[in-house]
């Protein structure tokens, strides 16, 4: 028994160590796969984000703040001063109406909107345009000027300055788009027409700051200048002063179809949205050593294990944003998705929306940065190619009214107005291959554009006092864009509303009440929308 118990008791043993053995080894090459796999994949994916951003610089485009700093401007060719001092002037002009004149409903707004309601008030409309002299000839000082830096130094992100340009700009359009309409209803042509060229300087140059922002503003002023001119149009004449003259014409077709400067502020725009992406997530990811230090063990290995997957991630969000760059950068609407689809990473739904079906539990953490700093711009791509098939629109309008004069009659198809009133025809920024639409003998004359569905729907247009909800104006079944060459917007009803005066120490200072009546016909105005 002693004998068997001593021969059997190493032997027992020797197994079981060498199973022991066995775990440890296993245990020991587990980890170091696992350090030899996150060593590789942390150079892979910092290599994969260094590529994305040397592919960035590579094509010149920024990626700091600074970057987007130009060459230094000499004062006496910035307009920055010059639209801050009318900026300034036209605050004291609203002060000398008791603080009636600003905002979205002050008199302003509705003396641009409503032209029953600017020859009641007549007199206020005399004394506006003859006080506010002063301030138009600073905007046309400041159109003289190559450049427009809104006094940015690119040194830090300076986002206190969007309300500060949001205040100045969209005052100064709707008072030089006022002069305008004024001028032209006083048979001053020549003058209407400059005021007009002022307004789209502005607007040119709030496309000049590199931001989203300023770039919605910009938009909103052109879209004021696109309704300014459908009233003015259809009253301009040539001749001598105070008349336009066919220069005068000409230059504000030309200004109208020049395009550089939105194009430049949309991928500028764009950029500096690619821009606050990248510096918000470096600077969450260069943590000091002492705040690491501060998170302790386990928020050290974490970090440690989930720093590729987020070095991934910010590589995926640079080339996404990157896709929106070369969209906002396309000359047409087909180039533009051709460029988006060549930037956008492959495999992955271009709709946010439709992420969160084509990801798992782990998908979601391994995009938490593309999921949070993404978002879906079509809107506000649709709402950039409405805007521009205005201006396209505009122009036309403009060269419409030109051939009227010089013919008495309106051109029977818009291939009249080349080579003599237009280089070419402006296309429908919906459909790129087909021009802009022209029905001369409709009950309202009119131009169009297709809407984003990309339909004719044989020039269906929103009434101008119908209000239906706002998911309706990006609706599929939306009617198209209409530019109207006989004036203003038909309305549902043929009154126009009544102005309520409030109080006029404090908003709202005006308020219109707007009619409920549609069309009840089914015809080719069925269609109602808002303003």
């Amino acid at each position: 028994m002693s004998g068997d118990s001593r021969s059997s008791g190493p032997s027992g043993r020797r197994p079981r160590w060498r199973w022991t053995q066995r775990i440890y080894a296993g245990l020991l090459a587990f980890v170091a796969a696992t350090a030899i796999m996150r060593v590789w994949w942390g150079r892979y994916a910092e290599a994969e984000l260094q590529g994305v951003i040397d592919g960035i610089r590579a094509r010149g485009e920024p990626l700091e703040w600074h970057e987007f700093a130009g060459p230094p401007v000499a004062p006496d060719q910035d307009a920055t001063p010059l639209y801050r001092e009318a900026w300034r002037s036209l605050q004291a002009l609203d002060r000398e109406f008791d603080g009636t004149l600003l905002g979205p409903r002050g008199l302003l707004s509705d003396l641009l909107t409503y032209p029953q309601f600017r020859h009641q008030r007549a007199a206020d409309l005399r004394r506006i345009v003859q006080r506010s002299q002063p301030i138009v000839m600073l905007c046309r000082q400041a159109r003289d000027r190559p450049a427009c830096t809104w006094g940015c130094t690119f040194t830090d992100h300076e986002a206190e300055q969007y309300p500060r340009m949001l205040r100045l700009c969209v005052p100064l359009t709707r008072l030089l788009c006022l002069n305008a309409v004024a001028r032209s209803e006083e048979a001053r042509h020549g003058d209407a027409i400059e005021c007009l060229r002022d307004a789209l300087r502005l607007a040119d140059a709030a496309y000049a700051y590199p931001a989203s922002i300023p770039s919605m503003t910009a938009r909103r002023l052109e879209g004021i200048i696109t309704v300014s001119v459908e009233q003015t149009a259809p009253r301009l004449g040539v001749g001598p002063a105070p008349a336009a003259s066919r220069e005068q014409f000409r230059q504000l077709i030309a200004a109208l179809l020049d395009e550089t400067a939105r194009r430049r502020g949309r991928v500028r725009a764009s950029q500096e949205h690619r821009t606050n992406a990248y510096l918000m997530v470096r600077s969450a990811r260069q943590k000091t050593q002492a705040e690491r230090t501060q998170d302790g063990l386990p928020g050290r290995l974490g970090a440690f294990i989930l720093q590729p997957m987020i070095a991934l991630d910010v590589a995926r969000v640079l080339r996404m944003q990157s896709a929106h760059v070369a969209y906002a950068g396309g000359s047409n609407k087909d180039d533009s998705r051709d460029a988006f689809r060549k930037h956008w990473p492959r495999g992955i739904p271009e709709d946010p929306d439709r992420w969160e079906d084509s990801m798992g539990s782990v998908g979601r953490v391994a995009y938490a940065l593309s999921r949070l700093l993404v978002h879906d711009f079509g809107d506000v791509h649709v709402l950039d190619r409405r805007i521009l098939g205005g201006r396209r629109m505009a122009a036309t309008a403009l060269a419409t009214r030109l051939y009227q004069l010089d013919h008495g009659t309106r051109p029977e198809t818009l291939g009249d107005l080349v080579p003599g009133y237009l280089a070419q025809l402006p296309r429908d920024p919906e459909a790129e291959g087909d021009p802009i639409r022209y029905l001369p003998v409709a009950e309202e004359p009119r131009l169009y554009c297709v809407n984003d569905n990309e339909t004719d729907d044989g020039g269906m247009y929103w009434h101008a006092d119908a209000q239906p909800g706002a998911e309706k104006h990006y609706s599929p079944a939306a009617p198209d864009l209409a530019f109207f060459l006989d004036g203003m917007r038909p309305r549902a009803s043929r009154s126009e509303p009544e102005p309520v005066e409030h109080d006029r120490r404090g908003p709202p200072r005006f308020e219109f009440l707007m009619p409920t009546t549609r069309s009840s016909t089914a015809t080719s105005t069925a269609p109602t929308a808002p303003r």
